[in-house]
């Protein structure tokens, strides 16, 4: 009678393990099966889209390259300067080095200060080339996705999604609103 109920129990574990599988993605490297779950933002298409809407001319469009590519390799540099200085920051920490400490922090809000400044120029450059007409093109598409950058934010793990907000993007440079002033919403009670 022993064996019959072990074996039973045995039986109904096994069945359950069994089951319990059957709803998972049987080829995790193909990625139409990865992608079915997870949607992931493209957050580049409202700035792609308001971009084509401007009709920037050839010149424009070779201008706006210019300054990406300048921006980008600033950024580069200014992140790598920044992620440097926390390693030291990091050393000096388990070193008991508070002073070291202090003073790398502040070497690094000087950093990010100077990329942020470089962000704004950025932006005030490309705003610089465009027409009276193109700039009001952009004030008018400027809600339609202004906000919609910074609602989620995928993090290193795509499963997870975090709200971020504006004062924590140091991202991709194209998501600031071109130097043209936020809107801001009514203080909450």
């Amino acid at each position: 009678m022993k064996k019959i109920i072990f074996l039973t129990l045995a039986l109904i574990f096994v069945c359950g393990a069994l089951l319990a599988q059957t709803d998972a993605p049987k080829d995790r490297s193909n990625p139409k099966v990865q992608s079915e779950g997870i949607k992931s933002p493209k957050p580049e298409m409202p700035m792609q889209k308001c971009l084509e809407e401007l009709k920037l001319t050839d010149a424009q469009k070779k201008k706006f390259e210019e300054l990406k590519i300048s921006f980008e390799k600033n950024k580069n540099t200014l992140n790598a300067e920044i992620k440097n200085l926390k390693i030291d920051l990091q050393k000096a920490l388990k070193d008991e080095n508070y002073k070291q400490a202090k003073d790398l922090n502040k070497q690094i809000a000087t950093k990010r200060n100077v990329l942020a400044d470089a962000k704004v120029d950025f932006l005030a450059a490309r705003m610089k080339e465009l027409t009276p007409e193109q700039k009001a093109t952009l004030k008018k598409n400027m809600p339609h996705f202004q906000g919609a950058m910074h609602k989620q934010t995928p993090c290193k793990n795509a499963r997870d999604f975090r709200p971020q907000s504006r004062e924590n993007c140091d991202g991709c440079g194209e998501c600031g609103s071109f130097g043209m002033p936020e809107k801001k919403s009514p203080p909450k009670q």
